[in-house]
């Protein structure tokens, strides 16, 4: 279930810097230092307000380059670091009703309105737009 984290970040870092940060330490959700020590630092990523457009242009600059990290997820998930630790990064992109892609794919595409569940914890930081809401169910 959700929950919300202080945010006592008060200076931006790199992606670089929180890949670096996040990997000096295994991260364990059941370990509330470990936890607030990778919610700090998202924060800390996230108020970094140019790290990820500078990051999907010079992505779809290189797209015909082997460079990118591969990833299993759709094309809203932008993977930004490996596996490390037991963590990695990702950014994913949830378009509104309202825009293009949201039309032309649908709503399932992007997995909106679909029940699912995750094997894993996370942790999340809004870093553009009106952020998305969730229902939480819980099932034996």
């Amino acid at each position: 279930m959700p929950r919300i984290i202080e945010n006592r970040a008060t200076d931006a870092i790199t992606l670089a810097q929180a890949q670096e940060a996040l990997a000096s330490r295994a991260f364990n959700p059941a370990d509330e230092d470990s936890l607030d020590h990778a919610a700090q630092l998202l924060a800390r990523l996230a108020a970094d307000r140019g790290f990820l457009g500078d990051l999907m242009v010079a992505q779809l600059r290189d797209r015909h380059r082997d460079m990118a990290v591969e990833s299993g997820y759709g094309p809203q998930a932008i993977v930004l670091s490996p596996l490390r630790n037991g963590c990695f990064l990702r950014a994913n992109i949830w378009p509104s009703e309202q825009e293009s892609c949201f039309h032309a794919s649908g709503a399932k595409s992007f997995v909106y309105g679909v029940p699912h569940d995750h094997n894993f914890s996370f942790l999340t930081a809004g870093y553009f737009g009106p952020g998305y809401q969730s229902d939480y169910y819980e099932y034996d």
